[in-house]
């Protein structure tokens, strides 16, 4: 301690001047004047208020270089500090943009009376003062200042900037200012900014439904070039303002062969919206029912939102605007259904008017049907949307022959992804479903090689617990093993591997997982099952009451209660008994690959039900002993005992049940492979 005090108060020591100079060098290198220490602080700390108070008294100040770094490294300060990245130019406009920035309709009328020519000037880079009000949402002073700017001004304003008044009331997000606009200058609704988006578009993008319903009325697309009218289109459907989408291709449904500015069809970007559509959206049971029973009206677009309930029974309509009303997850269910139902009319529309077009040459025809109908079924396919393929292969039966860059079709695509449900329409089909399948895309994998391969983590976390997942990666293998013939086993990919070896490389890891996974549960179910059976035997020779010393039988034997009791013991012990054996065989199972198709699961089943039932039994044979002690006593007390007694049930059946049941739903229901009885005989068939 000693030697380094001394180290510190040697002047002389050069060990340390070195660093002393080079940190005070870069100390005036950062720093730059000391005098304005005061500010550089509240600008490194994001003190607005320490800032604005030193240049109150300090103007000078904001001028001066105190920051020996390129201007955008300070802009990447704080964010809260704005007044002074934005403000440049002529200090005296400072009163004026703490005003607009606050809201001040008084303060800004006085400095703009005193000094007119601020209202053209630029208060901030490219800002002027109705553009700083619209930005920060003031509205009473945006409506003084459209009153006080005129119209030629306004139409300046638009060509200086990137973007009109407009468009900054959509970022603002602000209708009660875009209001203000359109009606001081309609124009401004049919003007695009540098990204050739008119409002409407900005404001279906950033999915503000109020801005969109005030400004669609309002917006003449007529007005507008195809390709704005598309874009448009592409961005209510991104926006998932569907109804709006349908109105406007019912409109003009040329907009379907249409590209936007940005190269795209529309029917591409509905491809990209799987949870438009019923295949993507994930509903519990009592969800699905009430979707079931979900009626939409026959008009689905814009136009008819208010009206949806005319087709139906006028008593029946005003029943379910109540319930829509005071039940918010019904009325999330309707909007997920009348999303599902326009988004299923937006998909016919469109490729009703791509198969019907018939005023191009065929050779242009071939390539719109690829760009704006081949190439949306795939990407559908690969996010899974069925109605795609549904819908599209009604109207165009030859689509189902479509591949991707890779040689890929739509069933190999949805082999790779795990998209079930458009797996099983190859059983819909007849011949067509051996050219189909037999097919291998451009690195020699056919189908089985992609079924060997491991699925990917979106599709592999839609089931719990790594044993089950592999269990799903079996059944996959399989099923599409039974649908090929028994060669492809054997033939090889590019890298000389056959779909066997794949499978085994790939799910090395997710085996292992599994194991432990499997292990893990029955070492937890073994411990919780064994002393289960040691309480319920030594139970089995405490009988409540006592016995007879005469006849050495239980003194209570004539009640039924204590016959409740020595069954309900006898029936705990049984099972936690056969819990104890199957949790103990799996721990010692050799854990093959075949194994987690049904050996491990079934085993898992019999072991967890067998737990749950000694449980129940065991808390019934409690209940029974109270029953029989406290008989002479107050009803209500053994009443609430016995309720109590059923809080640990029901504590094991929320945590252990669902897994359960999802264990014996993977492994005895039919599975996620709807086979039907009777094949079709062509692509046809597809309808649903």
């Amino acid at each position: 301690m000693d030697e380094i005090q001394q180290v510190q108060k040697d002047p002389h020591d050069t060990r340390h001047s070195g660093c002393s100079q080079r940190r005070t060098e870069a100390s005036k290198e950062e720093i730059g004047d000391r005098t304005y220490v005061g500010r550089f602080r509240p600008l490194r700390d994001g003190d607005l208020e320490a800032t604005e108070s030193f240049l109150d008294n300090h103007p000078e100040a904001k001028f001066a270089e105190i920051y020996y770094v390129k201007k955008e490294h300070l802009q990447k300060g704080p964010k809260r500090i704005n007044l002074f990245e934005e403000v440049t130019g002529d200090p005296t406009y400072l009163p004026l943009f703490r005003a607009l920035r606050d809201g001040d309709l008084r303060a800004t009328k006085n400095f703009l009376r005193t000094n007119p020519e601020a209202q053209s000037k630029d208060i901030s880079p490219g800002k002027t003062a109705i553009v700083l009000a619209i930005q920060y949402g003031q509205v009473d002073i945006t409506e003084w200042l459209l009153q006080t700017t005129p119209l030629d001004a306004l139409e300046e304003e638009l060509v200086r900037l990137d973007y009109t008044l407009l468009h900054v009331a959509v970022m603002a997000k602000n209708t009660k200012i875009a209001k203000l606009l359109v009606k001081k200058y309609p124009k401004l609704l049919l003007i695009t900014n540098r990204k050739n988006r008119v409002p409407l578009g900005m404001a279906c993008l950033s999915r503000q439904a109020e801005m969109v319903h005030y400004l669609y009325p309002r917006t003449h697309l007529d007005k507008l070039d195809d390709e704005i009218q598309a874009m448009i289109l592409n961005d209510s459907i991104t926006g998932e303002f569907y109804g709006i989408a349908l109105d406007i291709l019912k409109c003009k449904n040329d907009l379907a062969i249409k590209q936007d500015i940005l190269g795209v069809y529309v029917l591409n970007v509905l491809a990209g919206k799987s949870s438009a559509f019923r295949s993507g959206s994930k509903l519990v049971f009592w969800q699905q029912w009430i979707y079931a029973c979900i009626h939409i009206g026959p008009d689905l677009s814009e136009s008819g939102r208010e009206d949806r309930h005319e087709a139906l029974n006028p008593m029946w309509a005003m029943l379910w605007k109540l319930l829509k009303g005071s039940a918010p997850g019904i009325k999330y269910i309707y909007d997920e259904k009348l999303k599902h139902v326009q988004a299923l009319e937006i998909l016919r529309l469109a490729t009703q008017t791509i198969i019907e077009k018939d005023d191009i040459e065929d050779q242009v025809k071939d390539a719109q049907v690829k760009d704006a109908l081949l190439e949306p079924l795939l990407k559908a396919s690969h996010s899974g949307i069925v109605e795609f393929v549904i819908e599209i292969s009604k109207s165009y039966p030859l689509a189902i022959f479509a591949t991707d860059k890779d040689e890929r079709n739509i069933f190999h695509l949805a082999t790779a992804r795990r998209h079930e449900k458009i797996f099983n329409l190859l059983y819909k089909m007849g011949a067509e479903k051996y050219t189909i399948t037999e097919s291998s895309d451009i690195t020699g994998s056919n189908m089985l090689h992609l079924a060997a391969a491991l699925a990917p983590p979106s599709q592999l976390e839609r089931v719990s617990g790594a044993a089950l997942q592999m269990q799903r990666e079996l059944q996959w293998f399989k099923e599409v093993q039974d649908i090929l013939p028994p060669y492809y086993m054997e033939e090889t990919n590019e890298d000389k591997k056959t779909p066997q070896e794949i499978f085994d490389e790939q799910h090395k890891k997710l085996m292992k997982e599994g194991q432990q996974w499997m292990k893990e549960v029955a070492t937890s179910c073994t411990v919780v099952a064994a002393l289960t059976v040691t309480i319920m035997f030594a139970v089995a020779f405490t009988v409540p009451g006592g016995y007879n010393e005469d006849t050495g039988l239980p003194k209570f034997l004539h009640r039924k209660s204590l016959m409740a009791f020595i069954i309900s013991d006898a029936l705990s012990l049984f099972s936690s008994a056969t819990s104890v054996l199957v949790f103990l065989g799996m721990l010692t199972s050799r854990y093959k690959e075949g194994d987690f198709l049904t050996s491990l699961p079934r085993k898992l089943i019999i072991g967890l039900s067998s737990l749950f039932f000694s449980i129940v039994a065991m808390m019934t044979t409690f209940c029974s002993a109270l029953v029989i002690t406290l008989q002479e006593q107050l009803a209500w007390n053994s009443i609430s005992i016995i309720c109590g007694a059923s809080i640990p049930i029901s504590v094991f059946a929320l945590m252990q049940f669902p897994l359960l049941v999802k264990i014996m739903i993977s492994t005895f229901k039919p599975g996620i492979f709807d086979q039907p009885k009777k094949s079709c005989i062509s692509s046809s068939c597809l309808a649903p």
